[in-house]
């Protein structure tokens, strides 16, 4: 009856590890059906030179054609720094897709560093 016990404990205690491991605090599940859009979000960017974070298009990303604008979920990202912004991924829940371009952009020398 003790082995039992320890046995019940240890399957009750590996659910709960599995269930707190699919589940961020302050992020909602969302569940997607074939073909929904699901959205791709970008955050800023630390840099190992400088102590300030780079917000993701001050770099030259392909910049989403309607605009970027921010997209934070809670209040949690914008109190600890999250810059969350949108992109110009087009991406479909469940629809296999090879390799597509997502932008062209050409570069001076200077800007490549």
């Amino acid at each position: 009856k003790h082995w039992r016990m320890k046995g019940l404990a240890f399957v009750l205690l590996a659910l709960a590890v599995v269930c707190v491991d699919a589940y961020l605090p302050g992020v909602a599940p969302t569940q997607y059906q074939k073909g929904d859009t699901v959205e791709i979000k970008v955050n800023k960017i630390d840099s190992v030179d400088t102590q300030l974070p780079y917000r993701y298009y001050d770099l030259p990303f392909c910049v989403p054609p309607d605009g970027v604008t921010d997209v934070a979920e809670n209040l949690g990202e914008i109190l600890v720094g999250d810059r969350i912004e949108n992109t110009a991924f087009e991406v479909k829940a469940l629809e296999d897709e090879t390799c597509k371009v997502l932008c062209k952009q050409e570069y001076k020398p200077s800007e490549i560093g």
